[in-house]
């Protein structure tokens, strides 16, 4: 395909993720800008980390933006009983090699919209979607110009 349509996937990397993001991987129709991460089926710090071994594993090499820690509107539910305390079912995988960007994954989704790129919800409800939610209400002096 000559146009790769820019991508940036907003998630919360778990095993339920997983699968959607190694498609997206793949895509030939794509071209991955990075990943926005945000909490979700376990905390931020593990959803982080998953998305950098994902990266590592499946030798893709796209930032990485660590995003909002909790919903903005409701509790977090923690389900590590389905899929783990880490979210990749405690498989006890060695950390990844690199590491997050410093960026926040809200001003990162500000900054890809100029250049064109689509925002994408693979695999969780919308209600985790914190980072694209945060995106609009960032003040104006945060946007990149």
């Amino acid at each position: 395909m000559e146009h790769k349509i820019p991508l940036l996937i907003d998630t919360d990397p778990g095993v339920d993720d997983a699968l959607a993001l190694l498609m997206a991987f793949k895509s030939e129709s794509h071209r991955l800008l990075g990943l926005c991460i945000t909490a979700g089926n376990v905390g931020l710090g593990h959803t982080c980390a998953n998305a950098l071994k994902l990266c590592e594993v499946a030798g893709i090499d796209v930032p990485v933006y660590p995003g909002c820690a909790q919903p903005l509107v409701f509790a977090a539910e923690d389900a590590s009983y389905v899929h783990g305390r880490d979210g990749f079912g405690d498989v006890g995988y060695l950390p990844a090699q690199r590491g997050l960007q410093s960026e926040h994954a809200a001003l990162a989704i500000i900054r890809s919209r100029t250049s064109g790129a689509r925002p994408s919800q693979p695999a969780s409800p919308p209600t985790w979607r914190q980072n694209a939610s945060m995106a609009p209400a960032s003040p104006p002096a945060a946007r990149p110009s």
